[in-house]
């Protein structure tokens, strides 16, 4: 018999003897590979939720910016401005509300993570290794983690936002009346007083945000 026939046949042999290994091994594959495959979107989406989170204090950060520019102009521009900035924290506000885009987002990122969690869990014992199962549990488990984490962070921040929007009508009521009886620097001042505070307080959100999401 010919040396190439003969090393054919042999290989052959040598592959249908381990047949049912590659199969079984392609089974746990296809058990494992659709659990891990998944999280990868799934933290995409959660990851895109803490970038808009993250805009929204660079947004309130430049409505500080525009009414310390303004403050300098002149008083009719001035209450222009806190008019506007008012709006502006309004809408920010809007979109961290319960119905809001980004709490509806967070919502679907941990229903989605919740119901690949409980899939794998509930895969038969024998059906995938348990130390597979274990690490697609705890990517699961990181999601829905950083999800409650997120979630926190943004009711803080709403919190927050309608408090310093509070404030803020508060001092425009003040600064009005500063206005009426010409003293502009005390309204200049009184509107500075309440930028430092918001600026702290925006500081402080990027900051925890930060931290607590590791974006």
């Amino acid at each position: 018999m010919p040396f190439n026939l003969m090393l054919f046949r042999r290989l052959g042999m040598a592959v249908e003897s381990r047949l049912p290994i590659i199969i079984a091994m392609g089974f746990v594959m296809s058990l494992i590979s659709p659990a891990l495959a998944q999280t990868d979107p799934v933290q995409q989406d959660l990851a895109g939720v803490l970038k808009a989170l993250s805009e929204q204090i660079t947004r309130a950060d430049q409505v500080v910016a525009r009414l310390r520019d303004t403050a300098k102009k002149g008083p009719v521009e001035a209450q222009l401005e806190i008019t506007k900035a008012a709006t502006s924290l309004g809408q920010l506000a809007d979109r961290l509300q319960d119905d809001g885009d980004i709490l509806s987002q967070l919502r679907a990122v941990k229903n989605t993570a919740q119901v690949h969690r409980d899939r794998v869990q509930a895969i038969p014992n024998g059906g995938i290794a348990e130390g597979d199962r274990t690490a697609v549990l705890s990517k699961w488990n990181s999601i829905l983690q950083q999800a409650d984490r997120a979630q926190a962070k943004v009711l803080t921040m709403r919190d927050k936002l309608l408090g310093a929007i509070t404030e803020l009508r508060v001092r425009q009521v003040g600064i009005s009346e500063e206005l009426l009886a010409g003293s502009y620097e005390d309204a200049v001042k009184s509107l500075n007083q309440w930028l430092d505070e918001l600026e702290k307080l925006i500081n402080d959100l990027r900051a925890s945000t930060t931290t607590a999401t590791g974006v």
